[in-house]
């Protein structure tokens, strides 16, 4: 995977098509005002109910509600592609089942879920494996 340098958030949102952005300006706003201080974004496309956003320190969802995952708390991650779409699930520690982020464009479910598997090793300062197909 080739290295990513630090895009802005904007620079993110260009890989979402416009339709679903216009639809979406105030999941947008939301999400930006989410970000701490320095917090970068590394990459955002849409998924579940809304977009999905990779930070340097969590994954971020914004969909009819807003949740995170630090990536000190995801256990593993694992993406499927299906016939029109793919998804991606996150193990979290100390739960039994994983959060599954659906609608993810086919195209991009094995760089988002590699980009979040390096994420979660590099905090862990472990060499990053290879992401696990179901």
């Amino acid at each position: 995977m080739e290295e990513i340098s630090n895009p802005s958030f904007e620079e993110c949102l260009k890989a979402i098509p416009s339709t679903s952005l216009s639809i979406q300006k105030k999941k947008i706003s939301q999400m930006r005002e989410r970000l701490a201080p320095g917090e970068v974004v590394l990459a955002v496309c849409e998924g579940g109910l809304g977009f999905v956003a990779i930070t340097d320190r969590r994954v971020i969802l914004a969909g009819p509600q807003f949740e995170e995952y630090y990536f000190d708390k995801i256990a593993g991650v694992k993406d499927m592609s299906g016939l029109l779409s793919a998804f991606i699930t996150l193990d979290i520690v100390g739960k039994k089942s994983g959060y599954v982020i659906n609608h993810i464009p086919k195209k991009r479910v094995k760089e988002l879920a590699t980009l979040i598997s390096e994420q979660v090793n590099k905090q862990r300062n472990v060499p990053t494996a290879p992401v696990v197909p179901f």
